[in-house]
Formats: C-alpha cells, structure tokens, sequence
C-alpha cells in the first residue's frame, strides 16, 4: 500500500522517526490530492495522511456540510471518520457540528480524538456504515456491552487537547495501556483503576521500541 501512493504521489513528503529500526516505520504525508484522486479511491491501511482541499470558506458553516457530503459520497471507506475540532469553533457552531455528526454516513465518529478509542470501548460498536453501500468493512459489529437494537453509529468525544494526543513511541507500553483501559472499561473497580494508572506513569518513561 505505501509504494502503490508514493508511486502516485512522488511528491509527497517521506517523514523517517529518529534511530528508526524498521522501514515500515516511514510515514507518507501528501497535500493538494485532488478530490477523485487516486488517494480519495483506495484505502491507505498504513502510515499516510492526504490532505483534499476543498474550494469552500475557511468557516465551519460552509466547510463542515461539504466536508460531510465529500466523505459520503466520494471518499473510499466507511468504517470510522475523526473530527478535529477546537473548543471555540464547537462551542459557537454547536448546530452545525451535530448536523455533521448526524449526516456522516460511518459507524464510529470520533471528535478530537483516535476512532481506536471507539474500537477499545467495550460498550460502543465498532463496524461499518453498511446502508446502501457496495462496499463496507466486514459485516455487522462487535462491542454493544450494553446490548442497545438498531445501533446507526458509536461517537466518541473528547477536548481539543485529550490524552489520546500524547506522544506514542513504546509499542509494548501502549499495549499494556489499551489491555488496563478495557478491564477498567468492563469493570470499573479500584483494582483496575490502580492498574490502570500504574501502567500509565511508567510507559511514558518508556524508550522507543519501533
């Protein structure tokens, strides 16, 4: 997958981590991908980011409904979407977030933060928006603790600035982290908190693995 968009993008900007150990730790970050672009068409299951300008005013109540309806209807996928949006802009557009949120066709929708936060709570539902598509990530969904019928789409809220924003460079500490979250997010206990927190402190004293 990385080669097949370099290849199509040769321009894009190749980012390297410092002392990397692996190749597959390069990332590819690409602008000015036009909006039937090879990028827009094939999913990118690794380390890309593209960026699709879109000809609308730099404001959330023009941008937001066209940004909506361009991953609805041309943008390949429609497992998750992630929003960044400041504290500002949400609070003063409040209608034209939700009506966002409403019409993105996805099954997990995360606002300023990871859509694997989604996937990492027992209790929402991870798996695609399969209504009217060709093509959809698997079929049903899994998570659902709670057991609620006819589930649409699981969103997920944080800050601007969250704890999912924190800088990731030890593999094993971040798996022991996402183990502690789902024991504390399946039972919530004083045990599982403690483990929890104490898993915490230390990884972010840990040297990079990867």
């Amino acid at each position: 997958m990385f080669e097949g968009f370099k290849a199509h993008y040769p321009d894009a900007e190749v980012l390297k981590p410092e002392n990397a150990k692996y190749k597959s730790a390069d990332y590819l970050f690409t602008t000015g991908v036009t909006a039937d672009g090879y990028a827009v068409k094939h999913e990118a299951f690794c380390q890309i980011t593209d960026e699709v300008p879109l000809d609308v005013p730099a404001n959330a109540d023009d941008f937001l409904p066209k940004a909506v309806a361009f991953c609805n209807t041309r943008l390949l996928g429609t497992l998750s979407g992630c929003m960044l949006i400041d504290g500002n802009t949400r609070k003063n557009h409040k209608q034209t977030l939700a009506q966002a949120i409403t019409d993105m066709e996805y099954g997990g929708i995360a606002i300023d933060t990871m859509p694997p936060f989604i996937f990492l709570s027992p209790y929402l539902t991870w798996g695609g928006n399969e209504e009217a598509k060709e093509l959809v990530p698997g079929a049903g969904n899994f998570g659902n603790l709670l057991c609620f019928e006819n589930v649409e789409k699981s969103i997920l809220y944080d800050k601007f600035t969250s704890a999912g924003h924190t800088l990731r460079s030890n593999q094993r500490a971040f798996d022991r982290l996402s183990r502690n979250m789902t024991r504390y997010a399946i039972a919530p206990t004083w045990m599982n908190l403690t483990r929890l927190v104490a898993g915490a402190v230390p990884a972010g004293f840990s040297r990079r693995d990867f």
